[in-house]
């Protein structure tokens, strides 16, 4: 099956019709290719306007975890303990690129969380992913920070964790998910843009533009994983599901030593968010914000403020100052997570659980996909592969779970790209 990059895709040569078409090459878009495919589907399609994984799945904090904050919500124990086992899955699955990573967990003198919350959470944590892999968590000496990130402020220190989760380069996952697709039967092409879906009764009719060329195929299975893209596509249909855009900025820093990562409370006790300092590709990255973003999905960029915010909360725990820091910076980017809206005051509180809305045109089906996270791809695109494989009555189930569909560094259809190709360079402003 053919992989056509962003400079090559013939659109002329594209069949009229095809059995299933996929619209975004994100983690998710490529995720359910992958389960289609490991299932005997052959013909299944992927469609994507930039590159592969060059979107939101790209921009993530790097983390293949449970969500230990997420435990604060009672709402979201599941979606802990099912993204706890796939951290094990991935890990044992892409054991080069989902790799455990020590992580120290502050508890700062009035702040919001007490060291016996903390506690009781990560004792929950422990027992909702079962010993599966990863060490459980335990009481450290708090000169373990500064033995992590010289500078560190101990001082403002009254007891600190270890506990323990995955570390990723998430493109790196997503082109090992596509290349395990392709080598399987699916055709991904790049730089092809969907610009209109529509019900024709046999199925829809989506319109494809690469470069100058327009053609349309036709499918009676449609999945959208497009996250912020989505309802730009469903003019036709009414979306089912409110959603917004919540957007995430990071800095990538010079390396500064870190061994371990950290996970932070901001100062403001207002605010009381999590953010996390980790040790990556040679790096230090801080991250992430959470703030509404209305504005199109194309024009999102890191915003001065978002910087700001995250060089004052980092500054406060270390000897550095704003300044120091700000001139550590060599990369910022930003991505926007699509969630379902939710009744909700704090966004941090608004859950990552994923949703699926299937639109029905005669014979035809549209699955539009909601929310998730990185780590719970794989869960996602199994609930959403059975659900296609039922509509075009394919008897196989998905195999994704087992070693043999996946392919190894060697079979690659890319490679990932460069952090300057990946990220936005810093020039002190934006």
């Amino acid at each position: 099956m053919p992989y056509y990059p962003s400079s090559t895709c013939p659109l002329a040569t594209l069949p009229s019709k095809v059995g299933c078409v996929i619209v975004g090459g994100g983690i998710h878009g490529l995720g359910i290719a992958h389960d289609l495919v490991s299932r005997g589907m052959k013909d299944v399609w992927v469609f994507e306007q930039n590159t592969l994984g060059s979107g939101t799945s790209s921009w993530s904090t790097k983390l293949i975890h449970g969500g230990l904050r997420y435990l604060e919500n009672i709402s979201e124990w599941r979606l802990v303990r099912s993204s706890l086992a796939e951290r094990e899955m991935l890990r044992v699955l892409a054991p080069d690129l989902v790799k455990p990573l020590p992580l120290l967990y502050p508890v700062r003198h009035g702040g919001n969380r007490k060291a016996y919350q903390i506690q009781i959470g990560l004792w929950m944590y422990d027992k909702l992913a079962r010993h599966r892999g990863f060490p459980s968590h335990s009481s450290v000496d708090t000169s373990e920070l500064s033995q992590c990130l010289p500078g560190f402020r101990v001082d403002e220190i009254s007891k600190c964790f270890q506990f323990w989760d995955g570390i990723t380069d998430d493109l790196g996952l997503c082109l090992r998910v596509a290349s395990s697709a392709h080598e399987l039967g699916a055709s991904l092409c790049e730089g092809v843009k969907v610009e209109s879906i529509e019900s024709v009764g046999t199925g829809y009719r989506l319109a494809l533009r690469f470069a100058q060329q327009v053609v349309s195929v036709e499918s009676s299975a449609v999945v959208l994983a497009t996250g912020p893209w989505a309802h730009e596509l469903l003019k036709e249909q009414v979306p089912k599901m409110e959603a917004f855009n919540n957007k995430g900025v990071h800095l990538v820093l010079e390396d500064l030593g870190l061994t371990k990562g950290i996970f932070l409370e901001t100062v403001d006790p207002n605010d009381g968010r999590i953010f996390f300092a980790l040790p990556w590709h040679g790096h230090t990255l801080v991250g992430t914000t959470e703030k509404v973003y209305s504005k199109h999905p194309d024009d999102q960029r890191p915003e001065m403020e978002e910087i700001d915010y995250l060089i004052r909360n980092f500054a406060y725990y270390t000897s550095f100052s704003k300044e120091d820091i700000r001139g550590m910076i060599r990369y910022v980017y930003s991505g926007l997570r699509w969630l379902v809206k939710e009744n909700r005051s704090v966004i941090s509180k608004t859950s990552r659980e994923d949703a699926v809305t299937v639109h029905s045109s005669g014979v035809a089906k549209l699955w539009t996909l909601y929310g998730g996270k990185l780590t719970g791809y794989r869960t996602l695109s199994k609930q959403v592969g059975d659900q296609v494989a039922a509509h075009l009555r394919h008897q196989g189930g998905s195999q994704t779970h087992l070693a043999s569909y996946w392919v190894g560094e060697d079979k690659l259809i890319k490679q990932a790209a460069s952090l300057e190709d990946r990220f936005l360079p810093w020039y002190g402003k934006m």
